[in-house]
């Protein structure tokens, strides 16, 4: 019962992790930094990465072949010059428009047509991913980390994301399809916002039709605990892909897959996202893991945290300064209300 309380989307995501809290500022007094996890990926913080994390700066030296074909537009960059861009690399419609710095699926929409693109763009502080739209039917979320000169890594959390969909029963619409699902009905209005264009159209029998894209709990994704996924060639794909990223030792790949077989082989793999030490353990939002589940991973996930940095601090990088986290946080605000406006 309380796994059901604490796993809903509904559940105040600061209460979630408030169990935590003793033990991070155990590993602060024993790294004498508030802000130790600074040094864990100091291609975020220290390199060039900016006030917030940029995820063109972090995935520039990963292979081309993992990662969809991206754009990045400026504030307010006339839209003429950016469809000139996309022209360039053979990108139409429908498109991924989202915060080069962002969390959380925040701020992230598909766009169909130049009004959508330009309403995308228009009046943001940071930058602007415009991506290909990944239609393909698997999404995970896989978390991996390795300790500076290790040649192996390791992968900790193998999450598949259920995004909100309906299949089709031949009779009824997709509206019809995805009103009848009851433990859906939070997340209704935005998939009535985001089909209006098919809301009746109606799918044949065993048609799998996506109704919310983005693969957050916020917008209907289920996650399922895929442990059962892991092999020794899944975590050669992965250190394949980490390999390059210069300053790069812990987060989670958000991806999108062919099948799930993509993760053994890297065929038919995207990357979306590489998210650093913000993230988390996806599987632990599976029902079906028990609270005491929960928490001993969240607690894994900060002393693992702790280890690589207080390891990378003393090869000499820096754990963040007061100043630097209160920039922060100014600029993580500035956008969340930018977002919400």
């Amino acid at each position: 019962m309380l796994k059901k309380v604490i796993s809903s989307h509904k559940f105040p995501y600061l209460l979630f992790h408030l169990p935590t809290v003793p033990y991070i500022a155990w590993l602060s007094l024993k790294a004498r930094s508030l802000f130790f996890y600074g040094a864990c990926n100091p291609i975020i913080h220290h390199n060039g990465g900016g006030s917030r994390a940029s995820k063109t700066y972090m995935l520039r030296n990963v292979d081309r072949k993992w990662l969809p074909t991206t754009i990045l537009v400026e504030p307010d960059r006339p839209i003429d010059q950016i469809e000139t861009a996309l022209a360039a690399k053979n990108l139409n419609y429908p498109l991924i428009a989202k915060p080069d710095s962002g969390e959380r699926g925040k701020g992230v929409v598909k766009v169909h047509n130049r009004d959508e693109l330009l309403a995308a763009v228009r009046g943001k502080v940071h930058n602007v991913l415009i991506q290909e739209y990944i239609d393909y039917p698997y999404e995970y979320g896989v978390l991996y980390w390795r300790k500076h000169g290790e040649r192996q890594g390791h992968i900790t959390s193998i999450s598949h994301k259920d995004l909100f969909h309906v299949v089709g029963d031949g009779t009824r619409s997709v509206w019809e399809l995805a009103s009848a699902q009851k433990d859906k009905k939070p997340f209704l209005d935005k998939a009535k916002e985001l089909n209006k264009d098919r809301l009746d159209y109606v799918p044949v029998k065993g048609e799998r039709v996506v109704v919310d894209f983005v693969g957050h709990r916020g917008r209907g994704t289920e996650v399922v605990d895929a442990g059962h996924l892991h092999s020794a060639e899944m975590l050669q794909v992965f250190d394949n892909i980490t390999r390059d990223i210069n300053g790069f030792y812990y987060g989670r790949f958000d991806l999108k897959a062919i099948s799930p077989d993509s993760l053994q082989t890297g065929e038919g793999l995207k990357i979306l996202e590489l998210n650093g030490t913000a993230s988390v353990p996806m599987h632990i939002w599976d029902p079906r893991l028990s609270t005491y589940h929960t928490y001993r991973e969240l607690y894994r996930h900060w002393r693992t945290i702790y280890e690589i940095s207080r390891d990378n601090h003393k090869r000499g990088i820096p754990y963040i300064s007061f100043s630097d986290a209160i920039s922060y946080l100014r600029g993580w605000l500035k956008s969340d209300q930018q977002e919400h406006a």
